[in-house]
């Protein structure tokens, strides 16, 4: 009996290596490509495929108006880099572009796809009140915070929202819950104040969690303190897996620094 069990998990094998071999076997086409860009620095570090096929492209860029870049730097010198966001169909023909900062430099993380079909974009930024931010620096004008903004399916602004302490805090990603909040991963190095909750107890970067509301108010905020970014660079990229409707496992890309649970 074990011998034709063991007959019978050959013959699948066989049969299924079988069936996938020719998957491999045949040569990849290109269907399409097609270049942004601009005089300066730019670039993507992230696609959103949409229910449509359409293409939502993220990332950076500072530079002035050329090439495919159409809108101006917020801040006016190629010094200030801006998120970047630029819209094709299925087949990567231009729809429309969005650039969002302020007088100084933001990065652009993460872009969450919402239920309703609008985009959080997870940022970080360096800039005072002015263009796009609604709120000023949290900790100064030489620390960093994060910093979240609504838009539609068009990339038209709904809200944006700083979140921050008194030293540099770093944006990293996020996700939609499935009761419409949000759940932002972070990078710490700020003590109590502002809006963070705990203290800070080291030199080293921790990662720093916070759930907001569909409009970006802050409903509580964490530090994990037993994942430290001292050894792996303060922008360490985190990813969040979900565990359960109520909890998800973070930690980064090759789980040096370990994985922890937070509930939500």
């Amino acid at each position: 009996m074990i011998q034709n069990k063991r007959i019978s998990l050959y013959l699948i094998l066989i049969i299924f290596l079988l069936r996938i071999t020719p998957l491999f076997s045949q040569t990849i086409q290109k269907q399409w490509d097609i270049r942004f860009g601009g005089r300066q620095s730019h670039g993507f570090s992230q696609s959103i495929i949409n229910s449509d096929g359409s293409i939502l492209l993220c990332g950076f860029t500072n530079s002035q108006v050329s090439g495919s870049v159409t809108i101006p730097p917020k801040g006016g010198g190629v010094d200030n880099y801006d998120a970047w966001i630029v819209k094709t169909d299925k087949n990567g023909a231009y729809q429309w572009q969005q650039r969002y900062g302020g007088a100084s430099y933001e990065s652009l993380h993460d872009a969450i796809a919402c239920k309703n079909g609008d985009y959080l974009l997870v940022m970080s930024s360096y800039s005072g009140v002015g263009y796009d931010k609604s709120e000023g620096v949290r900790g100064g004008n030489d620390s960093g915070d994060v910093w979240l903004m609504r838009i539609d399916a068009n990339g038209n602004k709904i809200w944006d929202k700083t979140l921050g302490g008194s030293n540099t805090d770093y944006a990293q990603t996020g996700v939609e819950l499935d009761d419409g909040n949000f759940l932002i991963l972070a990078s710490t190095k700020s003590n109590a104040g502002y809006d963070v909750t705990d203290p800070h107890t080291n030199s080293y970067a921790v990662l720093w969690v916070i759930k907001v509301s569909p409009t970006g108010e802050k409903i509580w905020d964490k530090k994990i303190k037993s994942i430290s970014f001292g050894t792996v660079g303060f922008n360490q990229k985190v990813k969040l897996v979900k565990a359960s409707n109520t909890s998800f496992k973070l930690g980064n890309s090759g789980g040096s620094i370990g994985y922890s649970a937070v509930y939500c």
